[in-house]
């Protein structure tokens, strides 16, 4: 999430600069690899894993390893899930494990300035008796890709610079696209500068 707030950031700085009027279009380009990075930052906190039940000391079943990827107005998201169920037998952990890939794929959707992903399901599964878990946890972890273009623009170019302050305005995102690994938005917003008080 870090990395595509510094990326928007840098670009809506870099475009403000180059810009005259006072009414801004600008390109948001961001790659699946920052996406990657964002639900990384966001959603895998315990050492890069996902629980999708609490683990116990021999039985966990997690998700790692995530790749988010942009084609075709689509997001997709390729993930290795983990899971062993165990029972804790003379301090020995026995029991049956698996691990296998999966793929999740929903669209992008713009609310506002709120960019994220909608109507996600599971496209791939190695293994389909873990569908109703994954289907029952897909919502949280999208929440991962949720991101407010808005507030970050805001918070990246509302300063003071010497004696006038700089305040972002009616930020909108349109043209939402994801291909070729790459999710754009056609950002428009307002850079109004006012004397500092």
């Amino acid at each position: 999430m870090k990395a595509i707030r510094q990326l928007a950031a840098a670009i809506l700085i870099v475009s403000c600069m180059t810009l005259a009027p006072a009414a801004y279009g600008v390109e948001l380009v961001v790659t699946a690899r920052a996406a990657t990075t964002a639900l990384l930052d966001a959603s895998f906190k315990r050492d890069g894993k996902y629980d999708l039940v609490r683990p116990s000391k021999c039985s966990f079943t997690y998700l790692e390893q995530p790749e988010v990827g942009f084609v075709e107005d689509r997001v997709t998201i390729r993930l290795h899930l983990l899971a062993r169920a165990g029972q804790d037998v003379s301090g020995q952990c026995v029991g049956s494990g698996e691990a296998f890939w999966l793929t999740v794929a929903g669209t992008p959707f713009v609310d506002g300035a709120v960019v994220g992903v909608k109507d996600a399901h599971v496209v791939q599964l190695d293994n389909p008796s873990y569908r109703v878990l994954l289907e029952a946890a897909l919502q949280g972890l999208l929440n991962g890709l949720r991101f407010d273009i808005g507030a970050s623009a805001r918070t990246a170019l509302a300063k003071d610079v010497k004696q006038y302050r700089i305040s972002v305005a009616n930020l909108v995102v349109t043209n939402l696209r994801a291909r070729d690994n790459l999710l754009r938005a056609t950002v428009e917003f307002e850079l109004t500068s006012d004397t500092a008080k």
